[in-house]
């Protein structure tokens, strides 16, 4: 009865996990992009002001 009872958590864990990974990989490339231009941005702001100065 141990056996399978520990069967169907491993099953249901292994589809969550499958979900998070799903939804790992449609939103990590928005989040990515948004912050590469963020941090370019304030980056070029912070040289030409310290260079203006």
């Amino acid at each position: 009865m141990k056996e399978i009872v520990k069967k169907p958590k491993i099953t249901t864990r292994k589809k969550a996990r499958e979900k998070t990974d799903k939804q790992k990989e449609q939103v990590k490339p928005y989040r990515k992009r948004r912050n590469k231009n963020k941090n370019s941005a304030t980056k070029h702001k912070k040289k030409t002001d310290s260079q203006i100065i």
